[in-house]
Parts: C-alpha cells; sequence; structure tokens
C-alpha cells in the first residue's frame, strides 16, 4: 500500500478548501490562543491566496503557509520511510499534533506508513493505533467519494485482521465475528478479488470465516 495513494486526488474539489469536511490541505492555526483553529485559503483557485483561520480570522500570506508545508513535507519523509512503527506513532502523538492536523495530507501518510509497518506480531497498544488509523482513514475516503477504490478494499483488510490480533491477544474471539468486523472483510474481498495484488491470505480469510 502506497503512502501517496491520496496525493492525485487530495484536491479534487479547489473550489472547496475544507474538501468536503476532511480539511486535507488545512494547516494547524499558529496563534498559541487558538488551538482548534484552521488555516485555509481564502481562495483556493488562486495559489498566491490569503490563508485565514477559522476560528480567530488570523491571516497568513502564501509563501508562508508554503514554507509550512514544505517543512512539514521534509519532515514526514525524515520521519517516516526509514522508521520503525514505534517512533512514527510517537512522533504522531508527541510532535505532530503540534502543528498539523489529524486529517492534514502530511499526516495521514504518516499514518499511511504505520499502518504498513505495524504486523500482527507488535504489542498492542500499536494494533490499536493502527485499528484507529484506518478507521480515520476511511472515514476520509468516505468523505471525498472515492467509492470502492483499491485503497479501501486494503484498509479494510488491514482493519480486520488487525481487529482479529486484537480479538487473540484480549482472548475476546466473539469480536473476530462480530458483524461490523466481518462487514470490512465481506468489503475487502468484494473490492479486491479481481485484483493480482490482493493480500495472499486473503481468499483464506473469506473461507474461514464465511464470507463467501
Amino acid at each position: 500500500m502506497e503512502a501517496a495513494f491520496l496525493g492525485r486526488g487530495l484536491y479534487r474539489s479547489l473550489h472547496d478548501p475544507q474538501e468536503f469536511g476532511t480539511y486535507l490541505g488545512a494547516l494547524k492555526c499558529v496563534r498559541e490562543s487558538c488551538p482548534e483553529g484552521r488555516l485555509l485559503p481564502v481562495n483556493p483557485l488562486k495559489i498566491s491566496s490569503v490563508w485565514r483561520c477559522d476560528r480567530c480570522s488570523l491571516k497568513m500570506d502564501n509563501i508562508k503557509a508554503s514554507k509550512i508545508q514544505e517543512i512539514a513535507s521534509r519532515m514526514i519523509m525524515n520521519n517516516a520511510i526509514k522508521r520503525e512503527a514505534s517512533h512514527i506513532i510517537d512522533y504522531l502523538n508527541d510532535h505532530i499534533v503540534k502543528f498539523l492536523l489529524p486529517t492534514n495530507q502530511f499526516t495521514v501518510e504518516l499514518k499511511l506508513q504505520a499502518i504498513k509497518k505495524i504486523q500482527s506480531d507488535r504489542p498492542l497498544v500499536e494494533l490499536r493505533e493502527k485499528e484507529k488509523y484506518c478507521l480515520e482513514i476511511l472515514d476520509i475516503l468516505q468523505r471525498l467519494n472515492y467509492g470502492e477504490c483499491f485503497v479501501k478494499g486494503v484498509l479494510c483488510y488491514e482493519l480486520f485482521v488487525t481487529r482479529v490480533t486484537i480479538a487473540q491477544l484480549l482472548n475476546e474471539s466473539e469480536i473476530a465475528t462480530e458483524t461490523s468486523n466481518l462487514d470490512q472483510l465481506r468489503t475487502a474481498w468484494q473490492i479486491l478479488k479481481p485484483s493480482g495484488n490482493r493480500p495472499r491470505d486473503l481468499q483464506q480469510l473469506v473461507v474461514t470465516y464465511g464470507i463467501e
């Protein structure tokens, strides 16, 4: 699963700086007294547009906004590609939250890297984070009207497998067969069945859990 899968669609709606409520391109307000503020371009169709906070109305010129994005992109690259999942999680929780929104495109890229790197042998706390990231990004895809895309299928698969692993660790096997969880596996199979790049164990999971 490529971390940059959203790249082609991050700005599908150029007239809507909120990106259907996902705020993928928004920046966190730099004013300390405005922790919930989101900086958005006043005119998203204009590269030189001034950015303005939707809470305190703080204004920022496009040069400063672009610089923040450039720095964020560089920091993401330095803290994702060659780092372990535990480092990425700590970086997201302790650092990224201070200057980027939870759904900012760069935050999403880091979360995708974490999803890819957190395997079933990782500690429960990491698996919980992976579960949360999958749900968050699936919500973004839904808001952006991506439909039954390949990445949705992969995320549904990852979410199902992660929940099964968590259930095993907690000795709560019923979690794995809850309707909402089996629906994730079903969606993954419906989307990925025709693909030659689907997870190797997906078909076996479908048989094991009686999806088909």
